[in-house]
């Protein structure tokens, strides 16, 4: 099923719609001026994306996921379900929500994979194959995170799972290369992808990595798909 990819909210004043065009930066002292609860939506379900280990309280209209690999738990309940829904991810300068929505164009998840060990260290070697397994040689992969964070640290010890992905023909993109954006990250590099997609920056099949400090990582073959099928 096609989905299209809405980005909205503020951080720091900067509108998602800014944000995504890369017109600005973020000051590190500017306070959050939005409320999440300002975002919630009232015509369709509303999932909270919170940082593992925030305990702030989620309003009893939104389901909680919880780090980054948590918006692929979220697709996966959108594609069983066929419904949309509204991601919040609060931050704290700010807050992202992106829209999911079905339709006859737009983003398709073709495999989406989550793993790890809440109790353990994670061992996300077992993803990896099944994900390479899948799409062998992706178009681009997204990673999580800036590039300049511990993110690229904790996938180090399962690069040597990751063959196939790292040529000079697979790049490497960091959306949220120069911000600090943290679980909210996750909509906007979905987002990004998906207008990245849409524009025909990459054909075929492009891989979403996310893992950030929680014990899970969340991997997705996405593709884009036209009205035409």
């Amino acid at each position: 099923m096609p989905w299209q990819l809405s980005l909205s909210g503020e951080l720091a004043g900067v509108s998602a719609e800014a944000l995504l065009a890369g017109m600005a930066p973020m000051p590190e002292d500017t306070p959050a001026p939005t409320a999440p609860e300002a975002l919630l939506c009232a015509d369709k379900p509303n999932w909270y994306l919170l940082a593992y280990g925030d305990q702030r309280p989620v309003p009893p209209q939104a389901q909680l996921a919880r780090g980054r690999a948590g918006l692929a738990l979220v697709f996966s309940q959108l594609q069983k379900s066929g419904e949309g829904a509204r991601v919040i991810a609060p931050h704290r300068q700010g807050v992202l929500a992106l829209d999911i929505t079905p339709a006859a164009e737009g983003i398709v998840c073709r495999e989406l994979l989550m793993d790890g060990r809440w109790d353990a260290n994670p061992d996300f070697g077992p993803v990896l194959r099944r994900a390479r397994q899948h799409c062998p040689q992706p178009a681009a992969v997204l990673m999580p995170g800036s590039g300049a964070d511990n993110r690229l640290e904790r996938l180090m010890p399962f690069f040597g799972e990751m063959a196939g992905w790292t040529g000079s023909d697979v790049p490497w993109q960091f959306a949220e290369a120069g911000m600090a954006l943290e679980t909210a990250g996750a909509l906007f590099t979905w987002a990004w992808m998906a207008q990245g997609l849409a524009w025909g920056q990459w054909q075929g099949d492009a891989v979403v990595v996310e893992l950030d400090d929680s014990p899970m990582m969340g991997l997705a073959v996405v593709r884009w798909q036209g009205s035409e099928g």
